[in-house]
Order: C-alpha cells, then sequence, then structure tokens
C-alpha cells in the first residue's frame, strides 16, 4: 500500500439534498489521524476528504470508492459529497 494520501474534495449540497439521503449511506468525517491497525481491504472504505464549506481536512469513515457518499464534516458539521 502507498503511503502517500490522497484527499478528495467534496462538493457542496444543500439541507434540502441531505434529508433525501438514505442515513445509511452517510459518512462521518473526524478531525483525528487514521488508525494503523487497518488492514488493507478496510482501507478502501476510507479516505481523506477536504469540506468544501470550511476547509477542514479530515480521516473520513464510511466512505465507497465507487460511489458519491454523503458526508458530514466533523468541524463545521455542514453536509457534502465526496
Amino acid at each position: 500500500m502507498s503511503e502517500k494520501i490522497e484527499i478528495k474534495t467534496g462538493k457542496k449540497i444543500d439541507r434540502d439534498e441531505l434529508l433525501k439521503t438514505d442515513i445509511s449511506h452517510l459518512a462521518v468525517m473526524i478531525t483525528r489521524p487514521r488508525q494503523s491497525e487497518q488492514v488493507e481491504g478496510q482501507y478502501l472504505y476510507n479516505a481523506m476528504t477536504r469540506c468544501p464549506w470550511c476547509g477542514n481536512v479530515g480521516w473520513t469513515y464510511g466512505l465507497s470508492t465507487d460511489f458519491y457518499t454523503t458526508v458530514i464534516c466533523g468541524a463545521c458539521g455542514q453536509p457534502f459529497q465526496a
């Protein structure tokens, strides 16, 4: 696995679009660093993302690499897609 970390910049969405989102598909961005104990299979569902609202960069859990996922920023609480 490469040590280079790619940061995905999200796309702003409004609250109405957030309300239409199935909550089972929400991801959460946290501000603490990723855990080093992850196995490679879990790594695919987590990534570093940048909030388009406040610019905060954080480790996002629950992110799928195949589809856009609605993410809640851990700093400002605004929704975005990554």
